[in-house]
């Protein structure tokens, strides 16, 4: 069994950029020179921003905030190739849930500001690609991309570049 950590900073368009944190619980299943990784997989990604008033769908002199919390628990499978003794070439897959909390305020009113909130948990799914790196005997470091959908949202979905570290115990 294995675990593995990885930061990432999600951007996509008319939504907040999100940065968080992702943790992995995995087994490799080695046949020959491919590993095969069954995955476990929770994190948090968080961030705001503040759409225009257009965007909304409101028009008057006010100012809006956008704050986001997604919270996702996905299993996962990862195909690793070697392509040199201590680096590995890997694409993947992950599907489940995400539990969503999104939270705007209109600002500038004349009773105050209005906030409305939304949380919801709605079916997700990501496909990702990378290189590991091997740094000793149970250690790897890892980089790659991770494209991030949660359905049921009108968005285009999330782009992620990771940064992480694995443990092999």
């Amino acid at each position: 069994m294995s675990l593995e950590g990885a930061y990432g900073i999600a951007t996509k368009d008319a939504m907040p950029n999100v940065a968080g944190g992702n943790l992995s619980i995995f087994n490799y299943i080695e046949t020959g020179s491919i590993v095969h990784q069954i995955s476990l997989n929770g994190g948090i990604l968080a961030g705001s921003h503040h759409p225009s008033m257009h965007d909304l769908g409101i028009s008057g002199p006010y100012t809006a905030s956008l704050r986001s919390t997604y919270i996702p628990m996905m299993g996962g499978y990862t195909l690793n190739l070697p392509i040199g003794d201590y680096t590995m070439f890997y694409l993947g897959g992950k599907a489940g849930a995400t539990y969503g909390d999104i939270k705007t305020t209109i600002h500038g009113l004349e009773d105050g500001s209005r906030t409305h909130k939304i949380s919801t948990t709605k079916f997700s799914w990501a496909a990702q690609a990378g290189f590991k790196f091997s740094i000793s005997s149970s250690a790897d470091f890892l980089i790659g991309y991770e494209y991030y959908q949660i359905q049921g949202y009108n968005d285009p979905g999330y782009h992620t570049i990771k940064l992480g570290f694995s443990w092999n115990f």
